[in-house]
């Protein structure tokens, strides 16, 4: 749920929708919406954002889906009118399956990424992951992720706020802090400066403090498949 809810604020900041990295804000929004029933009163505003944030990344079919879920009728009436006709002219006219977009996983994990994201060993086991996923089902974690960008750390790429120690990507973060004015850490706004920021060269006591090894990831909300008469009612 923690990570669930520090995916959201990831996804508008500066470094995802305002530098344009619409792609990773896409996923993260993803992320928070296969769990929209825990926040119940910002279904509509949640699930426009996710929309939006995937059709800029060409992520079509995962917009479609959620475009979907909001043309229900318990949502529906609720969505701004303008959001409102574009999504049924993309329900009406789905582009299901573009040349940018992949989907890969299985029953333990279903990912749909943009073509070219990273695949980054698992900080647990080394197993091969999209650089979004927080499960791995090859050695069966729930692994920490990376308080800059959202995806998974990377064991040999490891660093920690000075303030919270909260894990990140050491290449990422010193990205973040080398073009950002004033950086801060988006989880306990503590300064952040180049000379206090250092490569962990130990990595094992940090991940052993944040891994936890579960039997299945939890469930996500996943949206219904749409019907096309439904659609074509509004």
């Amino acid at each position: 749920m923690f990570i669930i809810k520090h995916s959201s604020p990831l996804s508008r900041s500066q470094f995802h929708v305002k530098l344009g990295d619409h792609a990773r804000a896409a996923r993260m929004l993803i992320r928070v919406a296969e769990n929209i029933s825990k926040f119940p009163t910002h279904v509509v505003p949640i699930l426009t954002s996710t929309v939006i944030e995937c059709q800029k990344a060409g992520l079509k079919m995962a917009g479609f889906g959620y475009a979907a879920m909001l043309l229900r009728p318990e949502y529906r009436e609720k969505l701004d009118p303008k959001h409102r006709r574009k999504f049924e002219t993309l329900i009406r006219r789905p582009d299901r399956k573009p040349n940018n977009e992949v989907s890969v996983g299985g029953a333990d994990e279903d990912v749909t990424g943009v073509e070219g994201e990273a695949l980054t060993p698992c900080p647990s086991c080394s197993h091969p992951l999209l650089a979004s996923v927080l499960y791995c089902t090859e050695c069966r974690s729930t692994l920490p992720y990376c308080v800059i960008t959202g995806n998974h750390v990377v064991k040999n790429d490891l660093t920690v706020c000075p303030t919270c120690q909260f894990p990140a990507n050491y290449s990422d973060m010193m990205s973040f802090v080398e073009n950002t004015d004033s950086p801060t850490c988006p989880m306990c706004s503590g300064e952040l400066k180049r000379d206090a920021i250092r490569r962990i060269t130990d990595p094992a006591k940090v991940l052993n403090t944040w891994i936890v090894n579960v039997d299945e990831p939890e469930e996500p909300d996943s949206p219904k498949p749409y019907e096309s008469s439904e659609a074509e009612r509004g």
